[in-house]
């Protein structure tokens, strides 16, 4: 089951950055386009339409056209896609923190959003911050978690309606769980948040993410 995760938030572009530059890198990071692989650089630049895989101790932080960022951590594996009927990035594994520019004044009409999909989940994002990983194998499959620091998510199982299923709001600051059959436990805050590297700049401190997270507190 797949549920959509609205993100409240706003961009102004007519249409989604078309370009990715790598502006940190850490490690061993390689760009999939058209079956030919690239071992990526800071500063090398990608068109959209490309498979990112980031190996272990390594780490890569994307600027896009508009200023917004994607910090992809260790171990991940993602695709940006080009065409409209796919969402900007589909994360098949791991994790990243997303910084999307908010250029619209809240409240203004706006059909264009950024769209992040994951295996049991889909994030449909208007300009907010906001981290999202994989969590630990289980049985029934991977659960997923999800929080945000600015903004808020609106949370709506796909193909429910008002009257079965109200939306779960996630506010600043809280987080939720996503089970691998598309259950989201209730927004709350969790200790682990307090662990995560916000920082997208590597002008302005370290960015790596931490290598250990305890999902559970």
């Amino acid at each position: 089951m797949k549920i959509f995760i609205f993100l409240l938030g706003f961009i102004a572009t007519p249409s989604f950055a078309q370009t990715a530059k790598a502006v940190f890198v850490k490690g061993d990071i390689s760009v999939t386009e058209a079956a030919k692989k690239t071992a990526v650089k800071k500063g090398d630049k990608f068109g959209f339409g490309f498979t990112l895989d980031t190996a272990p101790g390594s780490q890569v932080i994307w600027e896009l056209d508009d200023g917004s960022r994607l910090k992809v951590s260790e171990n991940t594996n993602l695709r940006i896609g080009s065409r409209p009927d796919e969402p900007q990035v589909q994360l098949n594994k791991g994790s990243l923190y997303a910084k999307l520019k908010s250029k619209v004044k809240k409240g203004a009409a706006s059909k264009i959003k950024f769209k992040l999909q994951t295996k049991a989940a889909v994030l449909g994002v208007r300009g907010t911050h906001f981290f999202v990983s994989y969590g630990k194998e289980k049985s029934g499959g991977r659960d997923e978690w999800m929080c945000v620091t600015e903004g808020e998510v609106e949370v709506t199982k796909v193909g429910a309606t008002d009257k079965d299923t109200a939306p779960v709001l996630v506010g600043a600051g809280q987080g939720v769980q996503i089970s691998a059959a598309g259950e989201v436990s209730a927004p709350k805050a969790f200790n682990w948040t307090k662990k995560l590297n916000w920082n997208m700049d590597p002008t302005g401190g370290t960015v790596e993410h931490p290598s250990e997270i305890k999902w559970a507190e």
